[in-house]
């Protein structure tokens, strides 16, 4: 029993304590069945995430009546009251962190870049907000040496995964960091799309090229329209 019970308090003290997160937040109506969902702590320090109505349990497609909710993340569980009208919604939320989460992402063997800047808890919050796992960061590493979980956190917040790099990397875009693959994935970069530009006469676009094209709203179609006015 003595055993026991040393081995329970040795546990105990090996797992951190951490704190609860409070603050506010808001999401606002896409139109297509999507919430930009933010949750904002002391006025300054944002987060956010797009999520399917239909996958956020307790949240009802449309509401008019104070709700409530959660985000049952691997780096913790995002709590939420309060009410929405017309598709939008606010209220204050509370994050309570899984004390267990960063021993599983340290042993991916990941640079902690983030863990110096601010609190723990308020890192946690970031990394639940974006639903960054260890099982996630372990599938891109291959794709990316020396990956940060700063850009793990923005690769999956930008829907980066390993089936699309190597989709992107086929169809002849040399995507070589995390930080482009973020960046092309956020302005929707598509096989197809790179393809249109080729048929257009647009070859072999670096990063670079496609993501200012696509930020401009530049594709196959705008190319002959332009062309046929010339």
């Amino acid at each position: 029993m003595k055993r026991l019970l040393l081995a329970a308090a040795l546990l105990l003290v090996a797992i951190p304590a951490t704190a609860e997160v409070h603050g506010a937040w808001t999401a606002l109506d896409h139109g297509d069945g999507k919430l930009d969902l933010r949750v904002t702590i002391r006025e300054w320090n944002m987060f956010g995430s797009t999520l399917k109505v239909g996958e956020i349990p307790g949240l009802p497609a449309t509401s008019t009546t104070p709700v409530q909710f959660q985000l049952r993340r691997e780096a913790g569980t995002i709590s939420f009251e309060g009410t929405f009208k017309n598709g939008d919604g606010g209220g204050h939320f509370t994050f309570v962190p899984n004390p267990r989460y960063l021993s599983s992402v340290r042993a991916t063997g990941i640079d902690m870049d983030m863990v110096s800047n601010g609190s723990e808890e308020e890192m946690l919050l970031s990394l639940a907000m974006s639903d960054l796992t260890a099982d996630y960061i372990r599938s891109i590493q291959p794709l990316f040496p020396g990956l940060t979980l700063r850009e793990a956190r923005r690769a999956r917040s930008s829907g980066v995964t390993p089936q699309y790099v190597k989709s992107l990397r086929d169809a002849g875009v040399n995507i070589t960091t995390a930080r482009e693959a973020s960046r092309v994935a956020s302005l929707n970069i598509t096989p197809k799309y790179v393809a249109e530009l080729a048929a257009a006469g647009y070859r072999n676009l670096s990063v670079r090229d496609l993501t200012r094209l696509a930020a401009n709203g530049i594709n196959a179609e705008f190319i002959s329209r332009f062309r046929s006015h010339q």
